[in-house]
């Protein structure tokens, strides 16, 4: 079905808008060489490596590893890859983390229950 032949409505109207206005504007951030997810096994197997990967480092939070998972998914050499980890340090990494990528949602999930009890105390 197309979108066209949608029934018509105001609120329906406003929300196509939105949504073609939406993806117009995500159209512009895509470069000719950038590979974009486009189907769901292709997902379902990057879950797939993920959960590998968290599996083997069951400390570590889902945030703070989406910088690993972006490393399995690249096409780098063993020996590109080894030199980055080699000269990179760990709190560098930790701190790039902590200024790009943020908070963990299980992270803000503790900080507000410990907010939420302090509140309930007083």
């Amino acid at each position: 079905m197309n979108v066209d032949e949608l029934p018509q409505n105001l609120r329906f109207s406003n929300i196509k808008e939105e949504l073609i206005l939406f993806a117009a504007e995500q159209q512009q951030r895509i470069g000719v060489e950038d590979r974009l997810l486009a189907s769901s096994e292709i997902i379902e197997s990057v879950i797939g490596k993920y959960k590998k990967m968290q599996h083997d480092q069951v400390k570590r939070s889902f945030t703070g590893m989406l910088p690993g998972l972006s490393a399995a998914l690249s096409d780098f050499s063993m020996d590109t890859v080894k030199k980055a980890i080699d000269s990179t340090p760990t709190k560098k990494v930790w701190r790039w983390i902590k200024e790009k990528v943020g908070k963990s949602v299980h992270a803000k999930r503790k900080e507000f229950h410990k907010i939420a009890r302090e509140e309930e105390q007083k």
